[in-house]
């Protein structure tokens, strides 16, 4: 009885192992390109050196095909430059879009003021839009 429970036991664990390790390419990245940032939280728009401070920031995603990938960050003394990318996979696009929100983590090693700007996507022009927030640190 003993064997029989181990033998099934290691059954069960190869073939969850199997189903794990299955190759389905319609997951796969297809593509990563910017999404625009619709809104930005800023908590504190006042913080002290070295403190951590989480700044949220939400986009648009279609159903079923995207979701985020990262953030390209570029900064200087006291500019921060944000935007954000989606990927996209080969499932099914869906009608329906939902709404991620992510998080950057600010932690800021001198006194100043901050600017950061997330990118809100183009206009009709093709022109860069900003969401832009300040942080003051002391």
């Amino acid at each position: 009885m003993k064997n029989l429970l181990n033998t099934g036991l290691v059954l069960l664990i190869c073939g969850m192992a199997v189903v794990a390790c299955k190759s389905d390419d319609s997951g796969d990245i297809k593509e990563v390109s910017a999404i625009a940032v619709d809104s930005v939280v800023v908590p504190s728009d006042t913080m002290t050196v070295n403190t951590l401070q989480a700044i949220k920031t939400y986009s648009q995603y279609q159903s079923g095909c995207e979701g985020f990938y990262g953030y390209d960050y570029r900064y200087d003394d006291f500019s921060r430059i944000v935007t954000a990318y989606k990927f996209k996979t080969g499932d099914p696009c869906l009608s329906t879009y939902r709404t991620y929100v992510s998080t950057i983590n600010f932690v800021p090693q001198q006194t100043g003021t901050y600017t950061f700007k997330f990118w809100n996507g183009a206009d009709s022009s093709g022109n860069s839009q900003w969401i832009e927030k300040s942080v003051v640190v002391k």
